[in-house]
C-alpha cells in the first residue's frame, strides 16, 4: 500500500506545483522542459537493464519518440489547463484517460465487455464536461479564449493515447524487465524537443527564459513526475495478481488528493456542476475497480 500512497502524492504534488507556476510567474514551458532533463537525472541511478538498450533499441525507440512528443505536449497542456481552469478540472481529465486502454481491451484485446463498465466509461465522459463548467464569475480567468474549454478534452484523449501506447510497449517489450531504460529514453526525447522548441522560441523573441527561477522550478517538478511513474510500477509489482485494480484506485486518491489540496491551498471554488463531475468520476472509477475486484 506503501508504494501506492507515494504514487497517488507525487502525481498530486505535479498538479500542486503547476498551480504554484502562475503565482511565482514561472514560465511553463521551459520549466517542463528542465523537468525532463531533471527526470532523467533522477532515474538513471534505477536502472538495471542497460542491455536492453542495445538488444532492443531499435524495435521500441520509434514509441519513445512518439510517446515523448505526447507527453511533453500534454505537460504542457496539464500545466495551462490548471492555472487556467483549475487543478480539479485538469486532474480529472488526465486521470479519466484510462477509458481508452479499456476501449481497446474490449476491441483489440476482445476482453469481456459489462454493462457495468459501459456505464462507468459513460459516467467518465459526463464528468470530464461538468467538471469543466465555470461559473460566470470564473469566466475572468478564461476571458474571451472560450475555445480552452476544450483543454480537458484533449488531455483526457492524449492521456488515454499514451496510456494505451504504454500498456503496448510494456506487454510486447518490456514483461521482464528493461521499462526503466526505456523511461530514460522517453524522457530524453520528451527532453529534447522540448529544448529545441524552447530554444527556437527564444531565439526569435531574443529572449532567454532559462532563468534560475525557472530552472529550480522544473527541478521541483521532475522530481514527483518521475517518481509519480516510478512509484506506480512498484505498486504493479507488489500487487501482481491484483494490477487491473491499482489503476483505478491511484487515479481515484490523485483526483481526490489534488481537489482537497487545491481547496485548502489555493482557495479553488467548485460550483455545483463541478462537484457532480467529480462525484461521478470518483463513482465511474470506483464501479471499474469493483469490476476487477470482484
Amino acid at each position: 500500500m506503501i508504494w501506492l500512497l507515494l504514487s497517488i502524492l507525487s502525481s498530486t504534488a505535479i498538479m500542486l506545483i503547476f498551480k504554484s507556476f502562475k503565482r511565482f510567474e514561472i514560465s511553463t514551458f521551459h520549466a517542463i522542459v528542465v523537468n525532463y532533463f531533471t527526470a532523467i537525472v533522477v532515474g538513471f541511478p534505477f536502472v538495471q537493464d542497460w542491455e536492453v538498450v542495445s538488444t532492443s533499441y531499435t524495435s521500441w525507440y520509434y514509441y519513445a519518440l512518439i510517446l515523448g512528443s505526447l507527453f511533453i505536449s500534454l505537460f504542457f497542456l496539464i500545466g495551462r489547463t490548471t492555472q487556467v481552469l483549475g487543478i480539479s478540472v485538469a486532474t480529472v481529465a488526465m486521470k479519466l484517460g484510462y477509458v481508452l486502454p479499456i476501449v481497446l481491451a474490449f476491441t483489440l484485446y476482445h476482453e469481456p465487455i459489462s454493462s457495468i463498465k459501459v456505464f462507468a466509461i459513460l459516467l467518465t465522459v459526463v464528468a470530464v464536461v461538468l467538471s469543466s463548467i465555470k461559473d460566470q464569475q470564473d469566466e475572468h480567468e478564461v476571458g474571451s479564449r472560450k475555445w480552452l474549454i476544450i483543454l480537458p478534452l484533449v488531455i483526457f484523449v492524449g492521456s488515454g493515447v499514451c496510456d494505451a501506447i504504454v500498456q503496448f510497449t510494456e506487454k510486447r517489450f518490456f514483461q521482464e524487465s528493461g521499462f526503466e531504460a526505456f523511461l530514460i529514453i522517453l524522457f530524453l526525447t520528451a527532453a529534447t524537443l522540448g529544448l529545441i522548441a524552447a530554444l527556437m522560441h527564444d531565439l526569435k523573441k531574443g529572449e532567454n527564459n532559462f532563468t534560475l527561477r525557472n530552472i529550480l522550478a522544473g527541478i521541483c517538478l521532475g522530481i514527483p513526475n518521475y517518481f509519480s511513474i516510478y512509484f506506480l510500477f512498484k505498486a504493479l509489482n507488489y500487487y501482481i495478481n491484483n494490477s487491473a485494480a491499482v489503476f483505478p484506485i491511484n487515479n481515484v486518491g490523485i483526483v481526490v488528493a489534488s481537489t482537497l489540496f487545491a481547496l485548502l491551498f489555493f482557495g479553488e471554488r467548485l460550483n455545483r456542476k463541478n462537484i457532480i463531475g467529480f462525484i461521478l468520476a470518483v463513482l465511474s472509477i470506483i464501479l471499474m475497480s469493483l469490476e476487477h475486484l470482484f
